[in-house]
């Protein structure tokens, strides 16, 4: 506004610093203060208007509560009381702490610069607001008064656990790159918060009436604002019944007399879409409690939220859906389970039966001792690499069966078809100074099979391949880890072979191909692409002595790959990137001398549960891998398996439904050896898996793969190589498909969020266009926004979903406990929190609920 009308947006401390102002020359005058006052009230009506076009309706309760002083008392009293409503609610308060922690979220990431008394003291204070705006939270979450938080509350207590210590208090690092990654951490719990105060803003303002009407009023009288392109709803192609044609149609097949087509249509359309159920549900539940809930209309909203994604998800039988995923599904069978002792290696696709009735070459006894394993492990190593097995036209993946089962095999395919030898070696022999080195890659953590559950689900449903509703996006990210088996005299002579495979590799890959390196990490350093070209020889000497003096560090590279899409007829081919992490393991094998019963295997990082992970490329792998980990360690599916139960357990607990399911089905395959699972567990599990959560899913590692470009291109080099036509498509792919997701009728949670996503891609593009080059860190902060966004939404449906199937979350519960111990959890941690308080901590007052009949209190 004009310099005069800052009179009017200011609070001033004293009397006489306004009287100063307003002496000023340029500010004389009772016309120029007229004048001023007009174009200060001209100026809300524009920022009332832009910021409802933009849905961010605490904005325009602001606006509004700035212009009350300039209306007439007509216009004023009516909307004293629906401003009073909605800056007391609930959605007021979750918008403040979104903001607190916002405020935390930049305190922790500005910390980098201070010294170490201003350091200690900022630290002291965020310590203490962390706690006090974790109670506030915890305080809403336990109130549950709103459909639209109930199922992101695991989810939000799992985020401020997550960055707790045991007393409550932000659990701050020490070194600088990990407080950057806890402020973005923070920032993303302040985006998931501020989503629901969204939603909830979005709800409240249809039902305060005056405050609508008003600022519908200010918005037409306001022709200057016009809603810009960006804001405009996405098209969308809604599935509708037309009730005049479909009495019309009744009538000519005469299956009703004329009176009743009308209920007929409707009565047919209510027991379609089980509206009925629904309501009686409601009521019965209603009904049927011992204590009536303070609001009914939560329970209905839950009900109904949970019966929008059945309708979209259930329209199959359970024995009909799990019998089609089986039979679609090539199974994996055992090869040569005497090949390696103790260690049955499964392939997918399964061998044919003249594979699996030859005889063995090798038979060996028990793993113990240890020389007999080492020397099976040598013979192993240097079996011939054309087995009988391995010359099939179709590349075959080998591993432990409970990893092979729901594994994603089409995805795993294109990637190995994508990447070259550069980037993912199957199996190489190399000799450097008396050493043999054999160097295998193999995948880890490859995702469930959600394309081949989607296609199930189409077949049950009779719709084909390219028909079903969710279209699989390609893979966008890839973990690999690459084992080298190195046999020679002397451990040092190994460690340094090893580090110059990892630093040459690293080093190749960012100066002889297309690819992004971001860096290499081990231990806490971090050597980025910059680095590694200017002091290759220093990098791999330091990678050296700390693998001797830390074993059990995890050498990591990470980077970007640069992919063609393969080519279709009229369509030209488009590249996209891949985000690669890359960990290098160590395995150095000593034979002893003749005459001696000693043998030695030193591991780097130690060889614990890495084959239960993996997704091995040839049988040769699959054996050394298994074998080496039960010769020195012993018991890695029982570690394993407990690892599962505690990733499903935190899963579970956490809100995150796909991880939980995935370690309910992978920890059954270990602890019944039963395979398949039940019907009713399996068949909720592929709908999880062909539904909108496993779409924003594939989104997410969208935008990871955007991120990680962003973060390689902060060197020059690979700024100067990198493909921005890739890029703008994957930006466009990612914005396109998002809104559609936000924009759909299987989608039924935060859909007043798609206004935040669109002027993300916006400010995206208008980066875009004015430096060509989407490097700054406001297109990370857009991408970062946008994915946490998705992430809520994810959650919330795939909640949904398996509430639906109480097979299943009675499956989940019997495995990894209830999922509401957590509220159990986050209830002792606010009354520990209030102990704390009372016994000398200074704390502002916690918020009082809203007792029934009450006025909400004010929020501080």
């Amino acid at each position: 506004p004009p310099p005069l009308a800052l009179l009017f947006s200011c609070a001033w401390p004293a009397a006489g610093d306004a009287a100063g102002y307003l002496a000023l020359p340029e500010n004389r005058g009772g016309a120029a203060a007229s004048r001023a006052r007009l174009r200060y009230i001209s100026f809300l009506r524009l920022q009332l208007s832009r910021s409802l076009i933009k849905g961010e309706y605490m904005h325009v309760a602001e606006a509004v509560a700035l212009l009350l002083p300039h209306l007439s008392g007509a216009e004023r009293l009516p909307l004293l009381p629906d401003l009073a409503t909605f800056l007391r609610s609930d959605a007021a308060a979750l918008a403040a702490i979104a903001h607190a922690f916002a405020t935390v979220g930049r305190t922790v990431l500005a910390l980098a610069g201070l010294d170490e008394g201003k350091a200690a003291r900022v630290v002291k204070l965020v310590q203490r607001q962390w706690l006090t705006h974790c109670r506030e939270l915890s305080q809403l979450l336990l109130a549950e008064r709103w459909a639209d938080l109930a199922p992101l509350e695991p989810m939000l207590r799992r985020q401020m656990a997550d960055e707790s210590d045991r007393g409550g208090s932000l659990r701050l690092p020490v070194d600088d790159p990990s407080q950057r990654a806890l402020g973005r951490r923070l920032l993303a719990i302040a985006r998931s918060v501020g989503s629901v105060s969204r939603q909830l803003c979005d709800t409240l303002m249809l039902c305060c009436d005056g405050l609508s009407g008003f600022c519908k009023k200010v918005f037409s009288a306001t022709p200057e604002v016009q809603v810009p392109l960006s804001m405009q709803p996405t098209p969308v192609r809604e599935r509708r019944i037309e009730l005049a044609a479909e009495q019309q149609r009744l009538r000519v097949v005469r299956a009703y007399p004329e009176d009743v087509h009308n209920g007929a249509v409707l009565l047919q359309y209510v027991t379609d879409s089980r509206l009925d159920a629904v309501v009686e549900a409601v009521l019965v539940e209603l009904a049927s409690a011992s204590r009536l809930p303070r609001n009914p209309f939560t329970i209905a909203l839950l009900r109904m939220k949970r019966a929008a994604a059945a309708f979209e998800a259930w329209r199959e039988a359970d024995t009909a859906l799990a019998h089609t995923f089986l039979s679609g599904t090539a199974q994996p069978a055992a090869q040569r389970a005497a090949d390696v002792p103790g260690c049955l290696v499964c392939r997918v696709p399964p061998p044919d039966t003249a594979v699996l009735n030859q005889p063995c070459r090798r038979t060996y006894a028990e793993l113990d001792p240890a020389a007999e394993a080492m020397r099976a492990l040598h013979e192993t190593l240097g079996a011939d690499t054309r087995a009988v097995d391995e010359v099939a036209d179709t590349p075959c993946l080998y591993g432990h069966l409970h990893r092979l089962v729901y594994a994603d095999r089409a995805t795993v395919l294109r990637l190995l078809r994508d990447f070259g030898p550069e980037v993912l070696d199957v199996r190489r022999r190399a000799a450097v100074q008396q050493y043999e080195t054999f160097i295998f890659t193999a995948f880890v953590d490859v995702p469930m099979a959600a394309e081949a559950a989607a296609a199930a689900v189409n077949r049950g449903r009779g719709v084909g391949a390219a028909g079903g509703r969710q279209r699989a996006l390609p893979p966008y990210e890839v973990f690999l880890r690459e084992d080298h088996f190195i046999r020679g005299k002397g451990l040092t002579g190994a460690i340094a072979v090893h580090s110059a495979r990892v630093m040459g590799a690293a080093v190749a890959l960012h100066k002889q191909t297309t690819h992004l390196l971001s860096c290499v990490t081990f231990g806490s350093q971090r050597w980025s692409a910059a680095d590694l070209a200017r002091f290759p020889k220093q990098a791999e000497q330091e990678l050296t002595r700390h693998l001797s003096e830390s074993p059990e560090a995890e050498v990591v590279l990470h980077g970007s790959l640069l992919v063609a899409a393969p080519a279709q007829a009229g369509r030209r081919p488009a590249a996209r990137y891949v985000a690669l992490r890359k960990s290098y393991a160590m395995v150095y094998v000593e034979l002893a001398a003749a005459g001696s019963s000693g043998t030695t295997a030193v591991c780097s990082p130690p060889r614990r549960t890495q084959s239960h992970q993996s997704v091995f490329l040839s049988h040769a792998h699959a054996s050394v891998a298994m074998l080496i980990e039960a010769a020195t360690d012993g018991g890695g599916a029982a570690r394993w398996q407990r690892k599962l139960l505690a990733r499903g357990a935190a899963g579970w607990r956490g809100g995150n439904a796909l991880a939980a399911c995935g370690a309910l089905l992978e920890a059954g395959l270990l602890i019944a050896d039963a395979p398949p699972p039940p019907a009713e567990v399996l068949a909720p599990v592929l709908r999880l898996l062909s539904s909108p959560a496993v779409s924003v899913a594939q989104l997410l590692r969208l935008g990871g793969a955007l991120r990680s470009v962003l973060e390689a291109c902060a060197v020059d080099e690979n700024r100067s190589k990198c493909s921005y036509g890739a890029v703008n498509v994957m930006l466009d792919a990612y914005r396109t498909n998002a809104l559609a997701l936000l924009s759909a009728d299987e989608c039924v949670n935060l859909e007043a969020c798609r206004r935040d996503v669109q002027e993300a891609f916006y400010v995206i593009f208008e980066v875009l266009q004015a430096t060509g080059e989407p490097t700054s860190g406001k297109v990370r902060e857009q991408l970062e926004l946008c994915d946490d966004i998705l992430v809520c939404v994810a959650t919330a449906a795939a909640a949904q979903l398996v509430d639906n199937a109480p097979e299943l979350v009675a499956a989940l519960d019997a495995l990894f406990g209830p999922a509401d111990a957590g509220r159990d959890v986050a209830k002792h941690s606010l009354t520990a929190a209030s102990a704390r308080a009372a016994e000398g901590r200074t704390l502002p007052p916690a918020r009082p609920t809203q007792e029934l009949g009450q006025s909400p209190t004010g929020y501080p």
